[in-house]
């Protein structure tokens, strides 16, 4: 794949849809532990719900990565 080289504006399009999602899977994981931390003070019933929108949010980061990169592939083999 050539992902440093997009051939159409789909591909530069996915490409910024992928370094998005990416980036923000990056800074949800870097704020869940710095929140984790400071709900520990607060008990575990606030961690675990905490922990769950957590959850949710990485995997639709996740979930909008892999389906940029899907159609990006699908693309490049036009």
């Amino acid at each position: 794949m050539k992902c440093c080289r997009p051939q159409t504006a789909e591909q530069v399009h996915l490409l910024g849809q992928m370094a998005t999602a990416r980036w923000h899977l990056l800074h949800w994981l870097r704020t869940e532990t710095r929140v984790l931390g400071e709900a520990a003070a607060k008990g575990p019933a606030r961690q675990i719900a905490i922990l769950d929108r957590f959850s949710q949010r990485q995997a639709r980061y996740e979930r909008a990565f892999t389906k940029a990169y899907r159609q990006y592939q699908r693309s490049a083999r036009l």
